[in-house]
Protein backbone atom coordinates (compact mmCIF):
# COMPACT_ATOMS: atom_id res chain seq x y z
CA UNK A 1 0.00 0.00 0.00
CA UNK A 2 1.15 3.51 -0.69
CA UNK A 3 -0.49 6.89 -0.37
CA UNK A 4 -1.05 7.18 -4.12
CA UNK A 5 -2.75 3.77 -4.30
CA UNK A 6 -4.82 4.55 -1.21
CA UNK A 7 -6.05 7.89 -2.42
CA UNK A 8 -6.45 6.77 -6.05
CA UNK A 9 -8.58 3.85 -4.90
CA UNK A 10 -11.02 6.44 -3.61
CA UNK A 11 -11.44 7.61 -7.21
CA UNK A 12 -12.24 4.16 -8.61
CA UNK A 13 -14.44 4.36 -11.71
CA UNK A 14 -15.02 8.08 -11.04
CA UNK A 15 -17.71 7.28 -8.49
CA UNK A 16 -16.41 9.07 -5.44
CA UNK A 17 -13.62 11.52 -4.77
CA UNK A 18 -12.98 12.93 -1.32
CA UNK A 19 -13.49 16.69 -1.35
CA UNK A 20 -15.40 16.69 -4.63
CA UNK A 21 -19.16 16.58 -4.21
CA UNK A 22 -19.54 17.26 -7.95
CA UNK A 23 -18.42 13.74 -8.88
CA UNK A 24 -20.89 11.93 -6.66
CA UNK A 25 -23.73 14.45 -7.03
CA UNK A 26 -25.03 13.40 -10.48
CA UNK A 27 -24.90 9.71 -9.55
CA UNK A 28 -26.80 10.26 -6.30
CA UNK A 29 -29.38 12.39 -8.10
CA UNK A 30 -29.94 9.67 -10.70
CA UNK A 31 -29.89 6.73 -8.29
CA UNK A 32 -32.27 8.24 -5.74
CA UNK A 33 -34.27 10.76 -7.78
CA UNK A 34 -33.05 13.77 -5.78
CA UNK A 35 -32.84 17.39 -6.80
CA UNK A 36 -29.51 19.21 -6.20
CA UNK A 37 -30.43 20.34 -2.68
CA UNK A 38 -31.53 16.91 -1.47
CA UNK A 39 -28.58 15.17 -3.16
CA UNK A 40 -26.14 17.52 -1.41
CA UNK A 41 -27.86 16.93 1.94
CA UNK A 42 -27.68 13.16 1.37
CA UNK A 43 -23.96 13.30 0.50
CA UNK A 44 -23.19 15.56 3.46
CA UNK A 45 -24.74 13.11 5.91
CA UNK A 46 -23.13 9.83 4.78
CA UNK A 47 -19.56 10.17 6.09
CA UNK A 48 -19.98 7.07 8.26
CA UNK A 49 -21.24 5.02 5.33
CA UNK A 50 -18.67 6.33 2.86
CA UNK A 51 -15.74 5.57 5.17
CA UNK A 52 -17.15 2.09 5.78
CA UNK A 53 -17.58 1.58 2.02
CA UNK A 54 -14.10 2.88 1.28
CA UNK A 55 -12.36 0.71 3.86
CA UNK A 56 -14.27 -2.44 2.87
CA UNK A 57 -13.78 -1.80 -0.85
CA UNK A 58 -10.11 -0.92 -0.44
CA UNK A 59 -9.49 -4.11 1.55
CA UNK A 60 -11.44 -6.20 -1.00
CA UNK A 61 -13.98 -7.23 1.62
CA UNK A 62 -16.79 -6.67 -0.87
CA UNK A 63 -17.15 -5.49 -4.46
CA UNK A 64 -20.02 -2.99 -4.28
CA UNK A 65 -19.40 0.25 -6.11
CA UNK A 66 -20.39 3.20 -3.95
CA UNK A 67 -23.83 3.78 -5.53
CA UNK A 68 -24.75 0.08 -5.34
CA UNK A 69 -23.65 0.08 -1.70
CA UNK A 70 -25.74 3.16 -0.86
CA UNK A 71 -28.71 1.74 -2.77
CA UNK A 72 -28.43 -1.52 -0.78
CA UNK A 73 -28.34 0.48 2.47
CA UNK A 74 -31.50 2.37 1.46
CA UNK A 75 -33.34 -0.69 0.10
CA UNK A 76 -32.64 -2.73 3.25
CA UNK A 77 -33.71 0.10 5.54
CA UNK A 78 -30.23 0.59 6.98
CA UNK A 79 -30.45 4.27 6.06
CA UNK A 80 -33.49 6.39 5.30
CA UNK A 81 -33.70 7.58 1.70
CA UNK A 82 -35.14 10.98 2.61
CA UNK A 83 -32.21 12.10 4.77
CA UNK A 84 -29.52 9.36 4.75
CA UNK A 85 -29.70 8.98 8.52
CA UNK A 86 -29.09 5.56 9.96
CA UNK A 87 -32.06 3.57 11.15
CA UNK A 88 -31.40 3.79 14.89
CA UNK A 89 -33.81 0.94 15.62
CA UNK A 90 -31.26 -1.46 14.08
CA UNK A 91 -28.90 -0.78 17.00
CA UNK A 92 -26.11 0.87 15.05
CA UNK A 93 -25.63 3.45 17.76
CA UNK A 94 -25.02 0.88 20.49
CA UNK A 95 -21.32 0.57 21.15
CA UNK A 96 -19.03 0.81 18.16
CA UNK A 97 -21.07 1.39 15.02
CA UNK A 98 -18.88 -0.49 12.55
CA UNK A 99 -19.19 -3.84 14.36
CA UNK A 100 -22.96 -4.22 14.08
CA UNK A 101 -23.07 -2.60 10.66
CA UNK A 102 -20.23 -4.76 9.32
CA UNK A 103 -22.13 -7.90 10.29
CA UNK A 104 -24.81 -6.92 7.75
CA UNK A 105 -22.13 -7.46 5.08
CA UNK A 106 -20.48 -10.54 6.63
CA UNK A 107 -17.46 -8.46 7.62
CA UNK A 108 -15.78 -8.39 11.02
CA UNK A 109 -14.86 -5.17 12.77
CA UNK A 110 -12.53 -4.61 15.67
CA UNK A 111 -11.89 -1.36 17.38
CA UNK A 112 -10.93 0.70 20.37
CA UNK A 113 -12.32 3.78 22.01
CA UNK A 114 -9.27 4.95 23.97
CA UNK A 115 -7.03 7.48 22.20
CA UNK A 116 -3.83 6.52 24.04
CA UNK A 117 -4.38 2.81 23.34
CA UNK A 118 -5.03 3.61 19.69
CA UNK A 119 -1.79 5.61 19.40
CA UNK A 120 0.24 2.85 21.08
CA UNK A 121 -1.31 0.24 18.77
CA UNK A 122 -0.91 2.42 15.65
CA UNK A 123 2.76 3.10 16.31
CA UNK A 124 3.43 -0.65 16.53
CA UNK A 125 1.84 -1.36 13.13
CA UNK A 126 3.87 -1.33 9.95
CA UNK A 127 0.87 -0.16 7.89
CA UNK A 128 -2.91 -0.16 8.33
CA UNK A 129 -6.12 1.40 7.05
CA UNK A 130 -9.11 2.01 9.31
CA UNK A 131 -11.87 4.41 10.27
CA UNK A 132 -11.90 7.09 12.93
CA UNK A 133 -14.98 8.57 14.55
CA UNK A 134 -14.37 12.06 15.92
CA UNK A 135 -16.20 15.01 17.38
CA UNK A 136 -16.59 17.47 14.54
CA UNK A 137 -14.90 20.73 15.50
CA UNK A 138 -17.13 22.76 13.19
CA UNK A 139 -20.35 21.53 14.74
CA UNK A 140 -21.66 19.73 17.75
CA UNK A 141 -21.95 16.57 15.65
CA UNK A 142 -19.67 13.66 14.92
CA UNK A 143 -17.71 12.74 11.82
CA UNK A 144 -16.05 9.63 10.34
CA UNK A 145 -12.87 9.62 8.27
CA UNK A 146 -10.20 7.25 7.01
CA UNK A 147 -6.95 6.89 8.97
CA UNK A 148 -3.87 5.05 7.77
CA UNK A 149 -0.19 4.57 8.50
CA UNK A 150 2.50 4.76 5.89
CA UNK A 151 6.25 5.32 6.21
CA UNK A 152 5.94 5.44 10.01
CA UNK A 153 3.49 8.35 9.89
CA UNK A 154 -0.26 8.55 10.48
CA UNK A 155 -2.50 10.27 7.93
CA UNK A 156 -6.19 10.96 7.42
CA UNK A 157 -8.28 11.22 4.27
CA UNK A 158 -11.59 12.95 4.69
CA UNK A 159 -14.89 13.29 2.85
CA UNK A 160 -15.18 16.78 4.27
CA UNK A 161 -12.86 19.77 4.39
CA UNK A 162 -9.81 18.26 6.10
CA UNK A 163 -8.30 16.92 2.87
CA UNK A 164 -6.54 13.83 1.54
CA UNK A 165 -3.27 12.52 2.95
CA UNK A 166 -3.24 15.05 5.78
CA UNK A 167 -0.97 14.42 8.77
CA UNK A 168 -3.03 12.84 11.55
CA UNK A 169 -1.93 15.27 14.25
CA UNK A 170 -3.17 18.28 12.29
CA UNK A 171 -6.80 17.43 13.12
CA UNK A 172 -6.95 14.45 15.49
CA UNK A 173 -6.28 14.60 19.22
CA UNK A 174 -7.41 13.03 22.47
CA UNK A 175 -10.24 15.56 22.89
CA UNK A 176 -11.95 14.86 19.56
CA UNK A 177 -11.19 11.12 19.26
CA UNK A 178 -14.23 8.89 19.82
CA UNK A 179 -13.18 5.52 18.40
CA UNK A 180 -11.16 3.65 15.79
CA UNK A 181 -12.33 0.58 13.85
CA UNK A 182 -10.69 -1.78 11.40
CA UNK A 183 -12.57 -4.13 9.07
CA UNK A 184 -11.51 -7.65 8.09
CA UNK A 185 -12.97 -10.99 6.92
Amino acid sequence: MNILELNNSIKIRNQFIFNSINVLLPEVKTAFGYNDINAKKFIASICKLITFWFEAYYKNLFSYDVISFLRKCVNEGIIRKEDAYLNESLGFYDGIFQKSFAEKFNINATGMNNYKNFIIWALKQKEFVGTLRIINSKETGKHSLIVYKQNNSLFISDTSSRGIGVPFEKFINEKNFIYFTSLCK
